[in-house]
């Protein structure tokens, strides 16, 4: 198939509405007053400008060469994106390029154009063969230490990261501003664990600086009597003298202050 598609491309000038005169200029019958454009002269031939004048293929690469506007022959090529080039020459995929005794191989990595191997176990291995970095992952490669979050609080993260090795490897990581507490992560200024009442609340607080520290809240509108508190308006003590009954209090209407008040109080028609 290939022959025949050079042989006639050979012949493909005399097929065209013009033709190469023997001065190697294209003459058009259909437009006789046009200038004259050069031919292109190949292995006994003139090739008429835009035409294709040999063409090659090979496992890796195709060569054209095509007569330009100019008379000048021009090779192009294009390489399989399945190949890879090293040291002027072109490997098909899986080709080994080079190997020792020691176990090292190179091969050529399909859609990458380079060259790859394992480098750990090669003593010298080619200049211009370099190991490509990074890891394969759900069909998209990621560059060495490109990590992937699968899971984030407020105080940890987790997920994948992209080892030197090539292989993705499990990481995670706990923000050193964070407090731990019995296995467990808490963000800065935050309640670990408290009670609160009212009047009182007492437990451990995170800090900025991931400090663990006791706290302990009062709540100014109670008050302490022998060692308890009271709220705002709760009858602490009460006496009975005769007549008279007098009542400890807790007051806060001065200025939201807890204070204990004495009131008294003289039951009618007492004698």
């Amino acid at each position: 198939m290939l022959l025949l598609l050079l042989v006639s491309l050979s012949f493909w000038a005399r097929a065209q509405a013009g033709w190469c005169t023997a001065t190697g200029h294209f003459y058009d019958p259909t437009s006789p007053h046009a200038p004259l454009t050069p031919c292109c002269f190949h292995q006994g031939y003139w090739h008429t400008p835009g035409s294709h004048v040999t063409g090659h293929l090979d496992t890796c690469v195709t060569y054209v060469t095509t007569c330009t506007s100019h008379g000048q022959l021009q090779t192009d090529r294009a390489v399989s994106a399945r190949c890879c080039a090293y040291n002027g020459r072109y490997f098909p995929h899986g080709d080994v390029t080079y190997s020792e005794p020691s176990g090292c191989q190179v091969k050529c990595e399909e859609g990458t154009q380079v060259i790859q191997g394992d480098w750990t176990l090669c003593s010298n291995p080619p200049a211009d063969a370099q190991k490509q970095d990074g890891c394969p992952h759900q069909g998209h490669h990621l560059s060495t230490n490109v990590t992937m979050v699968t899971y984030r609080d407020n105080c940890t993260t987790a997920g994948l990261r992209c080892d030197p090795s090539g292989v993705m490897v499990d990481f995670s990581a706990v923000d050193p501003d964070c407090c731990v507490k019995d296995g467990a992560y808490f963000p800065p200024e935050s309640h670990v664990e408290s009670e609160a009442s009212f009047c009182e609340a007492r437990g451990l607080y995170c800090r900025k600086t991931g400090v663990l520290e006791p706290f302990a809240y009062q709540n100014a509108r109670c008050c302490r009597h022998n060692g308890r508190l009271f709220v705002p308006g709760e009858v602490i003590s009460v006496s009975t003298a005769g007549c008279v009954t007098a009542q400890a209090l807790c007051d806060d209407r001065a200025q939201g202050q807890g204070l204990v008040v004495m009131a008294t109080h003289v039951e009618d028609n007492c004698s």
